[in-house]
């Protein structure tokens, strides 16, 4: 183990950050270290490395209790909250463990021991825990959505992009809403979960394949399908309701299906 005498800056400050981390005696991991960085370990070479994550990551390969410890409150569990925020149907304690079975399970941890420092650890934690995301079944059933949750999604048809629905007075789009929460809640809850995740938190085709274990076109045509079932279905609750003229209801279907207009030929099949 040789370090160039311009890297001992370098090492000293990623030495004083593991510690305020947390991580006793950080030195005695330098070896495991030193057998992970570029030859010639020098300051330049070092640059382009993230040397005190990476340090700690040598020390989760080492299977050090405390670097996995700081590994998970530091990286882990903030990724995981990341991608929590854009995918609402995962819960965050589910993901965290398949994410903590991805990397720290496995006599040499071979996916953590890949990483080799090049870019943020938390970057590359953010894509593992998507990964990991976007090949998990749904954790977290819509039924609790129906009220308020969907109320919030139900909103966002209502902005100023779509004149249509916010032409209608405030009656009528109570009206609205409730038709359109109805349809919704008539949905198998297969097709709702599908529809809301693609039209409310943008994942495509592909994505939603992967979480529900189907090809991209089986996804495409349970979308299409219940766009449709939703629409059809709120024009002929508003076409039953004396309130609404047949103009009216014309137009507010126009503003839905922009909407829930999924732009599938976009996405492919």
């Amino acid at each position: 183990m040789t370090f160039d005498p311009s890297a001992t800056p370098v090492l000293e400050a990623a030495q004083a950050e593991l510690v305020a981390w947390g991580l006793d005696a950080p030195a005695r991991f330098l070896p495991a270290l030193a057998e992970r960085l570029p030859e010639p370990r020098t300051a330049e070479s070092l640059a382009d490395v993230q040397v005190a994550e990476l340090w700690l990551v040598t020390a989760c390969v080492s299977k050090h209790a405390r670097a996995f410890e700081i590994f998970d409150a530091r990286f882990i569990v903030p990724a995981v909250q990341h991608v929590c925020r854009r995918h609402a149907h995962l819960e965050a304690n589910d993901l965290a463990q398949a994410v903590r079975e991805r990397l720290l399970v496995g006599e040499d941890l071979h996916r953590l021991r890949s990483w080799r420092g090049r870019g943020p650890l938390a970057a590359w934690l953010r894509s593992v825990t998507t990964r990991v995301a976007l090949n998990a079944r749904p954790t977290r059933t819509l039924e609790s959505l129906d009220d308020d949750g969907w109320g919030q999604v139900l909103r966002r048809l209502e902005a100023p992009s779509n004149p249509e629905l916010t032409l209608l007075n405030e009656s009528l789009r109570v009206q609205l809403r409730a038709a359109l929460r109805e349809s919704l809640r008539r949905l198998p809850q297969r097709e709702k979960l599908a529809l809301r995740l693609h039209v409310f938190e943008g994942l495509s085709t592909e994505q939603l394949g992967r979480i529900f274990q189907v090809n991209p076109a089986t996804a495409r045509r349970w979308i299409q399908g219940a766009r449709e079932t939703v629409l059809d279905n709120v024009r002929a609750m508003l076409a039953n309701t004396s309130r609404w003229s047949p103009s009216q209801v014309d137009s507010a279907l126009r503003g839905l299906g922009s909407s829930l207009d999924l732009g599938l030929s976009g996405l492919g099949s």
